[in-house]
């Protein structure tokens, strides 16, 4: 049995279209369009721009990166094999989470520079760095691709 309170309407539009006001009715209850929409992780919006699943998944990575920051510094906590052990198994994978689909959005610079701040920020716990060292350097020290 479908509950009709959790359900939503998306109307997907193409790039001439406005906003169209359909309403449905699902077992007497009126189901009017919705925003975005979460479907299996990703979050849908009406015209597939991408821009809400993208700030959710930075955002998303960059606070897990955090809690793992807690548990080492420069000079004491984790070692650093330990926390590229981290971050390739829980941040690589969320910020690759269904990519396959999100990857348009990877191609604005805003992403761009929102995924290497996450990448940065990781190479700077893998190797134990200042932050002065070129990140170009430290990802060819750890063998981190570049995400774009």
């Amino acid at each position: 049995m479908v509950n009709p309170d959790k359900t939503d309407t998306l109307h997907l539009l193409g790039k001439g279209n406005s906003q169209v006001s359909l309403n449905h009715n699902y077992f007497e209850v009126k189901l009017g369009p919705s925003r975005p929409v979460k479907y299996l992780g990703v979050i849908l919006d009406s015209r597939l721009t991408w821009r809400k699943h993208g700030d959710f998944t930075m955002r998303k990575a960059h606070n897990l990166l955090w809690a793992c920051r807690m548990t080492y510094r420069a000079r004491w906590g984790l070692k650093p094999k330990v926390v590229h052990w981290l971050y390739v198994p829980i941040v690589q994978v969320t910020i690759s989470f269904a990519s396959l689909v999100w990857w348009p959005a990877c191609q604005k610079a805003s992403v761009k520079k929102r995924l290497g701040k996450v990448q940065r920020l990781a190479c700077f716990g893998t190797m134990g760095t200042i932050h002065t060292t070129p990140i170009g350097a430290m990802e060819a020290f750890t063998a981190t691709l570049r995400w774009i």
